[in-house]
């Protein structure tokens, strides 16, 4: 449940900005991985068009991204405050 609405909003965002999903195209078939204790982690696959899709396949991934808890809602409200919050491994 939280996978799929997360993967939704995410490709959502992409969709609103070729810009980002243009730079991913070049990653297509890596996994992403996002982390933020309490949640359960997220594995992603970036798909030929730079969006995102479930991860099929067990392996390790090219990126991890880590948030803090406390990050998301500065996330939402797109506030740089954020990224004081965000560590990114790859």
């Amino acid at each position: 449940m939280i996978e799929s609405g997360a993967l939704a909003a995410l490709n959502h965002l992409l969709e609103q900005q070729p810009w980002a999903a243009e730079r991913l195209r070049p990653f297509a078939g890596q996994a992403v991985e996002f982390r933020c204790p309490p949640f359960p982690d997220l594995r992603l696959r970036i798909t030929d068009d730079g969006l995102l899709d479930r991860a099929r396949v067990e392996g390790v991934s090219a990126l991890v991204v880590k948030l803090t808890p406390g990050a998301l809602p500065f996330l939402l409200a797109r506030d740089e405050t954020a990224l004081k919050g965000v560590e990114i491994e790859g």
